[in-house]
């Protein structure tokens, strides 16, 4: 059994090295880098919070249809939820990011982001795609780029130099799980509750 969990975090290890352009800096495709660090921000967790909630807040103000009003909400509480379940689970975990990870991302969370697993921007791509295809209509175009769009990502955290294989399967698998949960067992009446809370729309 020890030779097996030995064999599976030597593999992680070297399969995530292979990819990650930051041990390969001679390779060309180092020079996408700044792609993976766009991707990092548009899916950064601070920029999500803020505009959804200013989202959420403006569409209850101003009495929106129930509908936009209820998604809004729904994807605070999501992103919100997400934030928590990475923070006990890094925190609990506690494993150091890759030697050669950079360290230059932006607006890192104090003491949580110094750590790797699992990975946090993985399961909110994840958790986006779920709810996500909630709205669309199955079999389009919006569908199949959404199903792509958390894979895509994961990749990139990869390639970036961000993350192990198994911090981003983790991520994957976790915020598969949030998006089910919201999707499936959150009910109505919890999402009254959360909007009741916005105090200038009683």
């Amino acid at each position: 059994m020890v030779d097996v969990a030995t064999q599976l975090w030597l593999w992680d290890k070297d399969l995530s090295s292979f990819l990650a352009v930051n041990s390969r800096p001679e390779s060309e495709i180092a020079e996408l880098r700044p792609i993976f660090l766009v991707m990092e921000w548009l899916v950064h967790g601070i920029p999500w919070l803020v505009v959804t909630a200013i989202s959420m807040f403006v569409c209850l103000r101003y009495q929106f249809d129930r509908t936009v009003t209820d998604r809004f909400t729904v994807l605070l509480f999501g992103l919100l939820l997400d934030l928590a379940a990475i923070g006990v689970s890094k925190m609990s975990v506690r494993r150091r990011r890759p030697p050669y990870d950079k360290k230059d991302q932006v607006y890192e969370a104090p003491v949580v982001d110094k750590y790797s697993f699992p990975s946090g921007h993985s399961s909110r791509g994840a958790m986006l795609a779920v709810l996500g295809l909630n709205i669309v209509r199955e079999g389009s175009w919006s569908a199949f780029l959404l199903k792509c769009f958390a894979l895509l990502l994961g990749l990139s955290r990869v390639m970036a130099g961000r993350h192990y294989v198994s911090d981003v399967l983790a991520g994957l698998l976790l915020g598969w799980c949030e998006g089910m949960f919201i999707l499936y067992l959150v009910p109505d009446s919890f999402i009254t509750f959360l909007q009741s809370l916005v105090p200038f729309t009683h």
